[in-house]
């Protein structure tokens, strides 16, 4: 697929660290990396699923080890200089410690709707009480999960979408609307 056909949502920092939090929060405070990751990815597929529309807007990634959500996963990480932008919210709320992550300061929630906390709720109730490795085989079994060997493969959203049983129709909406509400952002930012 062409890539200006492709369907781009943005990245919402402070959704995906007040998502973070949330799942952190219902944990305990902490939780290793991948079993954080691996209930964000399934948040977003879920939201993709019953909304055609992300509680963050992540870039979708296999893995060897399955899915999951590439830009919060660079997040965890202890340098993040590949990232394409300066973190405001995470490193302020969200720490790292050896191969865990735990929630060093509470964060208002502003901007998750209550759609979002369903989605978060819900997988929380279905997988939150699951192990790491458990997680792992939950995510490689979903259609989606291509096996990279030793790299990586895009996951496509529209790939996704269409998984998710999104029509052609309903797939080209999303990548219209998505790129008219980039453009009326841009458009309010230079004024």
């Amino acid at each position: 697929m062409d890539s200006e056909r492709r369907i781009q949502f943005d990245f919402d920092e402070r959704k995906a660290t007040e998502a973070a939090a949330y799942i952190l929060e219902r944990a305990g405070g902490r939780l290793d990396i991948y079993p954080l990751i691996k209930l964000l990815y399934l948040a977003e597929r879920e939201s993709l699923r019953r909304y055609h529309a992300p509680i963050f807007g992540d870039v979708y990634v296999s893995l060897p080890k399955g899915p999951i959500v590439q830009i919060v996963y660079d997040l965890t990480k202890d340098d993040a200089t590949f990232l394409e932008f300066e973190p405001q919210y995470w490193p302020y709320h969200i720490e790292r410690s050896g191969y865990r992550v735990t929630l060093k300061q509470p964060i208002e929630r502003k901007t998750l709707s209550r759609a979002d906390i369903d989605v978060l709720d819900f997988i929380m109730e279905r997988y939150g009480h699951e192990p790491g490795p458990r997680l792992m085989q939950i995510t490689e079994a979903l259609p989606e999960w291509q096996n990279p060997g030793a790299s990586r493969i895009p996951i496509l959203t529209e790939d996704l979408l269409a998984r998710l049983g999104a029509s052609q129709a309903q797939r080209e909406r999303i990548r219209i609307d998505t790129e008219s509400f980039r453009h009326m952002v841009s458009t309010l930012n230079q004024e």
